[in-house]
């Protein structure tokens, strides 16, 4: 007798994975790259239910349009937790930068949003903490991690990359 496997849609699961590789260039041309993972809050886990669902409403505003950056994503040097629910950095917005998107046709479940805090750009502040901001002003995913002191000898690159495996 044959044997049938059962596959419930509870074993299967797509999740959303997210890093940040940021390329430091320096004035003199070197550089030098840092990597720090990122999280999904529940409110962009929400916008790519909805539009899988096609429950959007009027006017389509889940799409990634800015990055945001801060200075209070740390306490006593450590990175702080970032649960589900956080709907915005920990303190205020110091740059708010648009974004380029693009998709890599040999990995089509990945984009990769590009900006650039300038030479010019936070001159002497700090960055800690980032999120991607959706058009419609909440935040899809966000991230913490160790200072960077912005000096005016350095641009930064970011390529932060959304992954669904």
């Amino acid at each position: 007798m044959e044997q049938q496997i059962q596959i419930f849609d509870d074993e299967i699961e797509i999740a959303s994975h997210g890093k940040i590789f940021c390329t430091v260039v320096n004035r003199d041309g070197t550089f030098s790259k840092m990597a720090v993972r990122n999280k999904v809050v529940l409110s962009g886990r929400a916008a790519l239910a909805k539009s899988l669902a096609n429950q959007v409403g009027g006017d389509f505003d889940f799409y990634i349009a800015r990055v945001l950056f801060g200075a209070n994503g740390t306490v006593g040097g450590t990175p702080r937790f970032v649960d589900d629910g956080r709907e915005g950095l920990f303190g205020p917005v110091t740059l708010t930068k648009p974004v380029i998107a693009s998709i890599d046709p040999l990995t089509p479940s990945q984009v990769t949003f590009t900006t650039t805090v300038t030479f010019a750009e936070l001159i002497g502040q700090p960055i800690n903490e980032m999120a991607l901001e959706m058009a419609n002003g909440q935040i899809f995913s966000m991230a913490t991690f160790g200072e960077i002191n912005k000096t005016s000898t350095m641009q930064l690159v970011f390529n932060w990359r959304c992954s669904w495996v």
